[in-house]
């Protein structure tokens, strides 16, 4: 009976503290404080803050707050007429552990928001973005310590509106975010996060987002168990709607800077891509490593779907089967791809390539092999109407071409295949290697076996200096000129019989014909 007696003086406590608690907060007009909450928000982030609706509480089982009809601003670098106007804002927290000072946010809901963009003057911009970069380039990863004692019952969000303007103010963009919802969000527990946004315009794209997300005690690390994205684009220059699906999963720690996606897959249409991606050092000197593969692809198929219309090819059923696959790594200005293997349709392909971006101009290499190419497959279909005397063209002065872009950079690539066929015409065991040191081009050399025969054909350019000097070395050698006319001719009868043996060696100054 004392029991009773003791529990009900307990609970009779607790009513008169939360009954008091409430009439205290009655007391209080939120209302009266708009005009410091605005000088708060002119102060810290330079905007202006409008509330033109009212501000009132909501109470048990949570206590909050409830916010109509609020315009903000432009930011800096941006044009007047960007601004975010909120239909109807609600923040509520748990109220009985707020009466052990456990701030525990059990909702978070923005209703009706609009968001105008419209792009400021870009010198402004840049101005704004210098002096917020003070010349230190090192990144720090964020501390997310005062966020560790924070609990979210939900995050929803409806109806956000954002247009980008042009100058007069029209909308030239418009993004709608339908809903988005985050529950259960506290550190050590387990988070969902669901999305569903639309664009408009004259290409229109509807995309979904599911997410599962956990966070553990001390907010340093990030494990993603799913992350799930469809999207549909339809619209102009899209023949029939198109459906790109993404899934990962993987763990990012914020203390280590480390990210690790150990499944990535994107599908577009009938092309799988899939990979996976580790990245250390994020917010120091990041570098980063993985792998990716593209399955099997009509790409006919897919280019129909995307509305391109393919060139007229001799063989239709060309580019019905491609694929790829390589790993690569970057790090220290320094970027790689190895392992590459692919095909398309009956030609394999091997290769690697590599760019070092560390030294005073770029450093490119590339290496590519692939065992055989049949040209006249990708060709259009020869035509069986005589061709057409056509009307010469009126003469106009040869320019001198600019080449001063190849000063710019340090390249070598060797590209090799075993059989090339164009024009009916079949060569093999082609080599060529190319080079090109700040404007000291060489192609040295390009050679193949052909009929019986080798051509060996080198070539180098100057383009230090305009204009610029080339140098032309040409060697042909016991090619049987007899099977190479009935290929080139498509006959069989009996032509011009032997070998042919020729050597060239020119040098000019300037590259255009007369020179």
């Amino acid at each position: 009976m004392k029991a009773g007696k003791i529990l009900a003086i307990v609970l009779g406590v607790v009513v008169i503290l939360i009954v008091a608690l409430v009439a205290f907060i009655l007391s209080i007009d939120p209302n009266s404080y708009k005009g410091e909450i605005q000088a708060a928000v002119q102060k810290n982030t330079g905007r202006e803050l409008k509330l033109d609706g009212n501000l009132g509480w909501t109470f048990f089982p949570s206590i909050g707050l409830s916010i109509q009809k609020v315009a903000l601003s432009e930011p800096d670098g941006f044009a007047k007429g960007t601004t975010a106007d909120i239909g109807d804002a609600d923040v509520s927290v748990k109220l009985i552990p707020l009466l052990s000072g456990d701030i525990q946010v059990d909702g978070v809901s923005l209703k009706d928001v609009v968001v105008n963009i419209k792009a400021g003057d870009k010198t402004q911009a840049k101005a704004v973005a210098e002096s917020e970069n003070t010349g230190n380039t090192t990144t720090k990863a964020p501390d997310l310590s005062s966020l560790t004692k924070l609990n979210l019952g939900s995050i929803a969000l409806h109806n956000i509106q954002v247009n980008v303007l042009d100058k007069g103010g029209k909308a030239t963009q418009q993004l709608v975010l339908d809903d988005l919802t985050l529950d259960g969000f506290a550190p050590g527990a387990s988070s969902t996060l669901k999305a569903r946004l639309h664009t408009v315009g004259p290409q229109q794209a509807v995309a979904t987002l599911d997410a599962g997300i956990k966070f553990n005690k001390d907010l340093t690390e990030t494990t993603l168990s799913r992350l799930a994205a469809t999207v549909q684009l339809s619209g102009e220059g899209i023949a029939k709607p198109l459906q790109l699906q993404f899934a990962t999963k993987g763990t990012l720690n914020m203390a280590a800077g480390s990210l690790d996606l150990s499944s990535l897959q994107l599908d577009v249409g009938n092309m799988v891509i899939t990979g996976k991606l580790a990245a250390k050092s994020l917010f120091a000197d990041p570098t980063a490593s993985g792998s990716l593969a593209i399955s099997k692809t009509d790409l006919r198929g897919l280019m129909e779907r995307l509305g391109v219309s393919l060139p007229e090819r001799a063989d239709k059923t060309t580019l019905s089967d491609f694929a790829l696959g390589f790993d690569w790594q970057y790090g220290q200005n320094k970027a790689s791809i190895s392992d590459l293997k692919g095909n398309l349709d009956d030609t394999k392909l091997t290769g690697s390539a590599k760019v070092n971006l560390a030294g005073a101009v770029p450093d490119m290499s590339l290496k590519l092999a692939m065992d055989k190419f049949d040209a006249d497959r990708y060709l259009p279909p020869a035509s069986d109407k005589p061709a057409q005397a056509s009307t010469p063209a009126k003469s106009s002065p040869e320019i001198e071409p600019d080449l001063s872009a190849l000063r710019g950079f340090k390249a070598d690539a060797n590209i090799t295949l075993g059989a090339l066929t164009i024009n009916h015409v079949k060569l093999s065991n082609i080599n060529l290697t190319a080079t090109n040191d700040r404007g000291q081009f060489a192609l040295a050399p390009l050679s193949a076996q052909l009929y019986s025969g080798k051509i060996v054909l080198s070539t180098q350019v100057d383009a230090r200096k305009q204009p610029a000097k080339i140098a032309i070395q040409n060697d042909l050698s016991g090619v049987e000129i007899e099977p190479l006319l009935k290929d080139l001719m498509q006959s069989d009868k009996p032509l011009l019989a032997g070998t042919t043996t020729a050597k060239a060696n020119l040098t000019a100054v300037g590259l255009p014909q007369p020179a």
